[in-house]
C-alpha cells in the first residue's frame, strides 16, 4: 500500500502514518502530522508554509520540503535525506545509508549525524550541530556562526562561515577513511570571526583562514599545516 495526498490547503492531521509502500503529501499551505514510517520513501512539500512532524523514518529517501520553516523529530533513511527550507530548519538526530544534504535560508541546528557517504549542510544564518559522522566528506557552509561538537569523516572536514566558528574534536580520514578519487583527507576551516577547536587530527593537510584570533587544541596532520591568522593564535 501506498500514500500519495495533494490538498488545496493544509494537511493537518492528529495521526501517525505507517505506510509500506511510500508516503507522498504536497500541499500549498502547511503540513503537520505525528510520526511518519515507510518502507521505502517519504516525500513532503509545503509550497507556502510549514512542514512539522515527529519522528521520520524510511527504509529509502526522506525529501523535506517547505517554503517556511522544517520542525522534526528524529529522521532515519536507508538512502538519503535531503531537506530545503527558506525558513528555519530544525531535526532531532539524523540517520542516513547513504547522504544527508539540507539547506535553509535561516537557523540549522540539528541534532547529531551520521551518514555512510557524505554530509552537506549550508544556511544563510547560523548552523548548529551536536556530533556528526560520515564516510566520506562533511562540507558546512553558513553566512551566521558555525558551531558543532566533535565531527568524524572518512575523508575532508570542510567549514566555512561568515560569522565565528567554534567546533569540538576533528578527524579526517583517520577512523575508517573513505576510497574516493582525489581523496584529501584534510581539514579546512574559514571564517571571517575568530575559529576555536578542540584537538584536530588529518591524514592530510591542516588548514586555517581568519582575520581575527585563531585558539585550537592540539594539531595532528600526516601533510601539512597551514594558518592565515590577522589576530592572535
Amino acid at each position: 500500500n501506498s500514500l500519495s495526498v495533494t490538498t488545496g490547503d493544509n494537511f493537518f492531521a492528529d495521526a501517525n502514518l505507517d505506510v509500506d509502500n511510500g508516503i507522498a503529501i504536497t500541499a500549498p499551505g502547511s503540513i503537520q502530522f505525528d510520526n511518519a514510517t515507510s518502507a521505502t520513501s517519504i516525500v513532503l512539500g509545503a509550497q507556502t508554509g510549514s512542514i512539522t512532524v515527529d519522528n521520520v523514518t524510511a527504509g529509502g529517501n526522506v525529501s523535506l520540503q517547505a517554503n517556511a520553516n522544517v520542525l522534526t523529530g528524529g529522521i532515519g533513511a536507508g538512502t538519503s535525506v535531503f531537506g530545503r527550507a527558506n525558513g528555519t530548519f530544525t531535526t532531532g538526530n539524523i540517520n542516513a545509508g547513504r547522504f544527508i544534504d539540507l539547506r535553509s535560508g535561516r537557523a540549522l541546528p540539528l541534532g547529531n549525524l551520521n551518514a555512510g557517504d557524505y554530509i552537506d549542510l549550508r544556511s544563510d544564518s547560523p548552523i548548529s550541530i551536536l556530533n556528526a559522522l560520515c564516510g566520506e566528506t562533511i562540507n558546512l557552509q553558513t553566512q551566521g556562526t558555525l558551531t558543532t561538537g566533535s565531527v568524524t569523516a572518512g575523508n575532508n572536514i570542510l567549514g566555512q562561515a561568515a560569522g565565528a566558528i567554534n567546533v569540538g574534536i576533528l578527524s579526517a580520514g583517520l577512523v575508517d577513511p573513505g576510497t574516493p578519487s582525489g581523496a584529501q583527507y584534510r581539514v579546512s576551516l574559514a571564517s571571517n570571526s575568530t575559529i576555536t577547536t578542540a584537538n584536530v587530527s588529518a591524514l592530510g593537510n591542516i588548514g586555517f583562514g581568519t582575520p581575527a584570533h585563531l585558539l585550537t587544541g592540539s594539531l595532528s596532520s600526516g601533510g601539512g599545516l597551514m594558518a592565515l591568522v590577522g589576530g592572535n593564535m
